[in-house]
């Protein structure tokens, strides 16, 4: 069973301390505001209550509506294959935060929005709260397991609906 929001709240000295990455204090900033005399310490404190409480708002319905942006070779393709395959885990509980931008590498033709909801015993916490201290404009839901009621969109226009998939 995946780790609760208590779980990640019992393990806010931790984080504190440790955020699991280096944390992007200027995002943090643009994010909630700087006092000129705050120290690194005490930033990361106020941003994980901050994301913690978000986390909390945006988990009472029990599913997250998230988003998950990626760029694909042939769309028919890649709806067949919906099913077969996982959905990835990197996704955004903003819209306008999914984006192809963050791999460009990869990027492909056409670039199809998934909006899925994720029930919150699919969301691993610990790596969301790791995500925002890391990019905090990227607004990350790692999602690590199903995902339902997914809606499949390219250039505006639905293209598919699905009961369930993996994320």
């Amino acid at each position: 069973m995946m780790p609760t929001l208590d779980d990640l709240a019992a393990e806010r000295e931790a984080f504190i301390d440790n955020p699991g990455t280096d944390p992007d204090h200027d995002g943090i900033c643009d994010e909630i505001g700087h006092d000129e005399d705050e120290d690194g310490r005490s930033l990361n404190a106020r941003w994980f209550d901050h994301v913690l409480a978000t986390f909390r708002k945006m988990a009472r319905t029990g599913s997250i509506t998230v988003h998950r942006r990626i760029s694909v070779e042939d769309p028919d393709a890649f709806l067949s294959s919906i099913g077969n395959r996982p959905l990835g885990c990197s996704w955004s509980w903003d819209e306008e935060s999914a984006s192809c931008a963050y791999h460009p590498e990869a990027n492909h033709e056409h670039e199809v929005l998934l909006t899925a909801q994720a029930p919150v015993t699919s969301v691993c916490w610990q790596d969301s709260m790791v995500q925002h201290f890391g990019h905090p404009h990227e607004r990350e839901i790692v999602v690590e397991g199903m995902v339902r009621e997914i809606v499949v969109t390219l250039e505006g226009r639905i293209l598919a609906r699905m009961e369930e998939a993996e994320a």
